[in-house]
């Protein structure tokens, strides 16, 4: 992959992860600046789908990220640097509290997503989210709706037996699963797994989740709790 095919696939995860719409090489034209004309975007979207990184049920239609994708966009973004995550204040102040079951029901409402912290001193677990997670629209058909809703209901068991994971010194925190994982069997969900002072933190979402907000979150929670 040279730079203008990592650019306009990064800029292309963007937008869809933002508005949810299949991407075309003319939304591109119209919204970014590549310096080339539709055909050649086109062109560069044929070889970035001929390598794994779309997907497009029709010929005539837009090009949906692949699991393949994701995992490069996220990888880009772990060297990004990140400034305070949005509504920090808020979490402080619920773990200053220690209202930790009000902390997981906050993140999921403000991430829309299933978040959970674990207190492995405690052996205490708080999580929230299922419903969110549901209603999302990445998430269709009784099949994939009972998949998500039995990997949320093993989450307390797979996050336990892990230890070894989060003990890992070696793991380049925050960690970011894509598809299919330890953590969850659907290739419909992600999972995002931080690790601070105290608490094990996990945010689990479709895989078109706001990873740039979600992991910002995660490495600002690192030095804290």
């Amino acid at each position: 992959m040279d730079k203008r095919q990592a650019l306009i696939l990064e800029r292309s995860i963007r937008d869809y992860i933002q508005t949810g719409k299949p991407i075309t090489s003319g939304h591109l034209y119209r919204r970014h600046r590549f310096g080339i004309k539709p055909a050649m975007i086109r062109r560069e979207l044929n070889a970035l789908s001929d390598a794994d990184y779309f997907s497009q049920v029709h010929h005539s239609g837009g090009r949906v990220p692949t699991l393949k994708a994701y995992r490069f966009f996220v990888e880009q973004l772990k060297h990004e640097a990140f400034g305070e995550a949005p509504f920090m204040s808020d979490v402080f102040s619920f773990m200053q509290k220690g209202a930790l079951q009000e902390l997981v029901a906050f993140l999921a409402e403000e991430l829309r997503l299933v978040s959970v912290i674990y207190d492995p001193e405690e052996d205490a677990l708080y999580r929230s989210g299922l419903e969110a997670l549901c209603a999302s629209q990445d998430i269709f058909g009784k099949d994939m709706l009972l998949s998500v809703i039995r990997d949320i209901e093993l989450l307390p068991e797979r996050l336990r037996a892990e230890r070894s994971f989060w003990n890992a010194e070696e793991e380049n925190w925050p960690a970011v699963f894509i598809g299919k994982n330890q953590f969850t069997d659907s290739d419909a969900l992600s999972v995002a797994a931080g690790r601070g002072k105290r608490y094990r933190y996990l945010a689990v979402g479709p895989v078109r989740m706001n990873y740039r907000t979600v992991l910002n979150l995660l490495q600002s929670l690192e030095s804290y709790g």
